[in-house]
């Protein structure tokens, strides 16, 4: 499938170049799972950067935010073996928000105390 490199620039950047449905569009079409929400969203980025870096330019990866970037990209999905390797990537980043969280929540009850 063609992405216009724009919207690859929003999963290779953290930087926003085109409307925030794309990113979830983008990650469904790649991963092949449509049960990305919000909060997973960086943690998806990261999971994904391997497969990324692997079929595109290095140039997309540069944090620049650049709107006037034309063209589009042949990408495909990720196949069996990298979904499974995104997905144990995933769980870990996942894991790590929700450390974060449950710590958060004891500091705010002990700050209640």
């Amino acid at each position: 499938m063609k992405i216009s490199n724009l919207r690859l620039r929003n999963l290779t950047t953290g930087l926003l170049h085109t409307h925030i449905d794309f990113i979830y569009k983008d990650i469904e079409f790649l991963v092949g799972d449509s049960g990305i929400m919000t909060h997973h969203l960086g943690m998806a980025a990261v999971a994904l950067k391997p497969f990324l870096q692997s079929r595109l330019p290095a140039s997309f990866f540069e944090r620049v935010y650049k709107p006037e970037e034309k063209g589009e990209t042949e990408i495909e999905p990720l196949t069996a073996e990298e979904r499974k390797a995104f997905f144990e990537v995933f769980d870990v980043e996942l894991g790590k928000f929700w450390a974060q969280v449950s710590e958060r929540k004891a500091q705010i009850a002990a700050e209640a105390e």
